[in-house]
């Protein structure tokens, strides 16, 4: 996947086959993310294990601050200055920032008998949907440092995070879908059984927002704790500065 899927708008119906294959699709990325979870835990118990070591025979260097690695981070920013892939990474922070008040409430709210909160959900995953969706359409403009993604031997940086917002597309795909079917049985009408994961509806809605957290953070991560993705500004264009 190269990006967001832009076939469909929120408000169009979606069949069982498109349904299940994005269900399908979130399926393998929780056994990755399983996966990772444990490699993590046992590089990190070793990890830690060194740093003990480290620290006891290293007292005197610990609080020597790392200017090398300072002044790295310091040339890396100067470097990211293309404005338009730092729009991109601003906006997505705020669309982080506005998903946390919203994580409890789709928790609680999405299935629950109060079919006003349920439609606000709905329309509420719909919008954040359409927000990531717009922030997608700017890639096409923007200047990534695609240098580091091939020194690391990572595909396109565009397209790592193309395939990213199309992740983030289908999972608010899921909760619409979710809070739609949840407003059928509320209104006493009849809602299509498909099996699959929809039988345990409480249990794909917590991996969906595990799932949309998770993939929030990694962009986090990867935006301001690993090598930045953006790029310079182009010649004649004035730099981000903010």
């Amino acid at each position: 996947m190269t990006g967001p899927s832009q076939e469909r708008r929120p408000d169009e119906d979606l069949n069982d086959d498109d349904l299940n294959a994005m269900v399908d699709q979130l399926g393998a990325m929780e056994r990755s993310r399983k996966m990772r979870t444990a490699v993590i835990f046992v590089i990190g118990m070793t990890v830690t294990v060194a740093v003990i070591w480290w620290m006891a025979t290293n007292t005197e260097a610990l609080f020597r601050p790392d200017l090398d690695y300072m002044e790295g981070e310091l040339q890396m920013l100067e470097e990211s200055t293309d404005p338009v892939c730092r729009t991109i990474e601003a906006q997505v922070f705020e669309l982080a920032d506005d998903f946390g008040e919203y994580d409890l409430r789709f928790e609680e709210g999405i299935l629950s008998d109060d079919e006003r909160e349920v439609e606000h959900l709905r329309e509420t995953a719909r919008a954040f949907r359409s927000r990531f969706e717009q922030v997608s359409t700017k890639m096409d403009d923007a200047v990534f440092n695609e240098s580091r993604a091939r020194e690391a031997g990572n595909p396109p940086i565009a397209e790592q995070l193309g395939e990213w917002f199309g992740y983030m597309d289908n999972e608010f795909r899921i909760l619409d879908e979710m809070a739609d079917r949840q407003l059928m049985t509320l209104r006493g009408e009849e809602v299509e059984q498909r099996g699959h994961k929809w039988e345990d509806p409480e249990n794909l809605r917590d991996v969906v927002l595990m799932t949309i957290d998770e993939n929030l953070e990694e962009f986090r991560v990867w935006a301001r704790r690993g090598a930045h993705f953006c790029g310079a500004a182009p010649e004649g264009v004035e730099p981000w500065s903010q």
